[in-house]
């Protein structure tokens, strides 16, 4: 009966770490959208996507609608894909802890945007803004897909779409490792015809927003996107403390605003956000030679708008990678010609605000009092080094045989000596090797 249980339980826990695809169904709350739709002309943007009547638009939702779902789950996370909005991951749920990472909406509402035709739905998840910055009509449009097993153990959600606008095609495979709480994404944008095309691709991520949240943004100053905060479109500021207030909180944003982090050395890699009341963070990590350009932006406190998107009391922020460094600048796609690139965005549980990420580990390091270091280790899969080190000045010291996970941070703390204290060192072979300034660190 022993081993019974014993192989029960192997077989279980072989199963429960699989990566496993399928497909459903999910009702949403609709207006009734047809009766204002009409056809848009050759002189403007978006052609020849329908425009829309927003001043008629009544946005009661009275009907039900079901939409095609696609499902990607592992042992950390279960994936909900709509491919008949954009193929956007409408939903992702962190099973350690129960909680979904994306703000969304079970109401499909109009409402006036940026964007070629001028007009969009307030979904949420995570979008592919393409070939403009806006809300592109390709977000709320179907797209073809398959799902593909690959050789180690990994699934993908295949998902293509070509703009009828430009003629350009945009790919992305979304994929599941077995071990790994990273969504990737291994994103194709290419050019079938025989003209030149302009364009710009950005992805975009929505995260409910609440006074507990941090944003992590590696920068020392910001590009404002509008002129919402009362400077000039454009303005660069100082970030994260602007005339005495830290913008890296929520609770202190009054109006909305879009922010990019001013990137000129190219060498910001990784963005993120921490939901200190929900101890639940999100990061996204990105080669910054294909994919350079970053943003923030969210609603204001002042004038939230619940009733755009259906739920009471909820409003949200958006992370923005893109492959410019920001909204004003488009990029060419010649005949033939085709840009690829992977990035992945993975949860942080119980760390705080991270200071650092990459693809695999993110590190909060702070101060606890006086030269004493505490460092809080968090890996997107379970990872095995044989060895991390911790340099400052004449202190040293070496722990063999570290471990981490997705499952729970790991927590050292480090008495670095008497001496004035000017950075530290922080090195794993292979996985991370990263040096902080001391005066830089936040006290915990």
């Amino acid at each position: 009966m022993k081993h019974l249980l014993l192989l029960l339980s192997f077989l279980s826990s072989f199963i429960f770490a699989e990566v496993t695809v399928s497909e459903g169904t999910l009702t949403l709350k609709s207006m009734n959208l047809k009766q204002y739709l009409k056809p848009s002309t050759p002189y403007q943007s978006g052609f020849p996507y329908q425009r829309i009547d927003i001043e008629r638009v009544n946005n009661r939702c009275t009907k039900e609608l079901e939409t095609k779902t696609l499902y990607i789950e592992n042992e950390y996370l279960k994936l909900t894909i709509l491919p008949e909005y954009g193929g956007r991951v409408y939903q992702a749920v962190f099973k350690p802890t129960g909680q979904d990472m994306l703000f969304n909406s079970n109401e499909l509402k109009v409402q006036e945007a940026m964007g070629s035709t001028r007009w969009m739905h307030y979904l949420g998840g995570i979008k592919y803004a393409f070939p403009t910055y806006g809300h592109s009509p390709n977000d709320i449009n179907p797209w073809e897909y398959e799902f593909i097993d690959n050789k180690n153990g990994s699934k993908t959600v295949f998902l293509k779409r070509q703009d009828l606008e430009t003629g350009l095609v945009l790919t992305q495979k979304i994929t599941l490792k077995t071990d790994s709480s990273s969504i990737f994404f291994k994103t194709k944008l290419e050019n079938p015809t025989p003209h030149k095309q302009k364009y710009m691709y950005w992805i975009c991520t929505a995260v409910e927003v609440t006074d507990d949240v941090e944003f992590i943004f590696p920068a020392t100053e910001v590009i404002q996107h509008e002129d919402f905060w009362g400077f000039p479109e454009r303005a660069v500021i100082s970030w994260p403390t602007y005339k005495n207030v830290d913008y890296s909180f929520f609770k202190n944003w009054r109006e909305a605003e879009g922010l990019f982090p001013l990137n000129k050395a190219g060498k910001v890699s990784f963005i993120g956000a921490y939901d200190h009341g929900k101890k639940l963070g999100i990061i996204r990590s990105f080669p910054e030679d294909k994919v350079k350009g970053t943003k923030l932006w969210t609603f204001g406190k002042n004038d939230p708008p619940y009733k755009s998107f259906g739920i009471k009391n909820k409003i949200y922020y958006e992370l923005f990678g893109g492959i410019l460094e920001t909204q004003d600048e488009y990029e060419i796609l010649v005949p033939g010609a085709a840009i690829e690139w992977e990035e992945n965005w993975y949860p942080l549980k119980n760390t705080g605000a991270v200071n650092y990420a990459n693809s695999r580990l993110a590190i909060r390091a702070s101060r606890t009092k006086e030269n004493t270091l505490k460092l809080c280790i968090y890996a997107d899969s379970k990872v095995k080094a044989d060895l991390l080190t911790v340099k400052s000045g004449n202190f040293y010291k070496e722990i063999k045989n570290v471990e981490f996970s997705p499952d729970d941070p790991v927590e050292y703390i480090f008495d670095l000596g008497t001496e004035d204290v000017k950075n530290v060192e922080i090195n794993i072979p292979q996985l991370l090797s990263k040096t902080f300034l001391w005066k830089e660190l936040k006290n915990d």
